[in-house]
């Protein structure tokens, strides 16, 4: 298992405009506590996936969210599939003929697959367009799954909307 975290922070000061940053920490058993033995240790998905916005946005200006869903396993995953979920604070604006890969709308939700197979090292990557709609610090999570594996995988990644 993994020592290391991610932890996104937002900070406003008045008179200045609201900050976002995101920092690795390490985690460390505080003392006293149980060493985990290596049976308590829950295996890591072959699942990866990574979500990036290109900009700031701003309530009103057009954005975009480069979704990234990888296998880093040695192994080729079959029938892999992923959705994009869109807090109320944000919409997608992905057609289909911008989208490299066919997709399902469920409210503000992205549905994608299933692959057939997801090789290692060949992930699939796209850029989905979206409108902020309201100022505000939200979440968007990629969930992702495949045939075979007893649970999928979840990534999410912070979002400050700020004003016009």
């Amino acid at each position: 298992p993994t020592r290391q975290s991610r932890v996104s922070i937002f900070a406003r000061a008045q008179g200045a405009e609201e900050a976002i940053e995101t920092v690795a920490v390490e985690i460390v058993p505080s003392r006293g506590a149980a060493t985990p033995t290596p049976g308590q240790a829950q295996p890591a998905s072959p699942l990866s996936g990574t979500l990036t916005s290109s900009t700031q946005p701003r309530v009103g200006q057009p954005a975009t969210l480069d979704v990234s869903v990888a296998n880093t396993s040695a192994s080729t995953l079959r029938n892999v599939e992923f959705r994009v979920v869109f807090p109320p604070e944000i919409t997608p604006r992905l057609t289909p003929s911008q989208s490299p890969y066919p997709f399902r709308v469920n409210a503000n939700t992205l549905e994608f697959g299933p692959f057939e197979e997801l090789r290692p090292g060949a992930p699939i990557r796209l850029v989905v367009p979206y409108d902020p709609v309201q100022q505000r610090n939200v979440l968007v999570r990629l969930e992702m799954r495949a045939e075979g594996l007893e649970e999928g995988a979840s990534v999410e990644t912070p979002i400050s909307i700020q004003p016009r």
